[in-house]
């Protein structure tokens, strides 16, 4: 398991709030998969906009980044973009605003 996700789930394990309690994708940078693989559905994106963050904790996420390999036109067939993850990188809020 990437370890960008393994970090992101010991977090998750110590949040109060089951909002954060969700499976993240499994993946690698460099893995080839859909976009239906990266995206939850949890709000309204385009695979165009190459990047999609899950919340962790409080003011935490883990962001998915990505370039397209085979665009569907097909409204029906987005899902089934073909993607390459080319980064999985920790965005903490707190952090950057000290």
């Amino acid at each position: 398991m990437n370890k960008t996700v393994e970090k992101a789930y010991e977090i998750m394990k110590n949040e109060d709030y089951d909002i954060y309690k969700t499976n993240l994708p499994d993946l690698e940078v460099g893995d080839v998969c859909t976009f239906n693989d990266v995206w939850d559905g949890a709000q309204y994106i385009e695979p165009e906009e190459g990047s999609y963050s899950y919340p962790i904790a409080d003011n935490q996420w883990i962001n998915y980044i990505w370039e397209i390999l085979e665009k569907k036109e097909d409204e029906d067939e987005v899902l089934d973009t073909i993607i390459k993850i080319t980064d999985i990188d920790y965005y903490n809020k707190k952090i950057l605003e000290h």
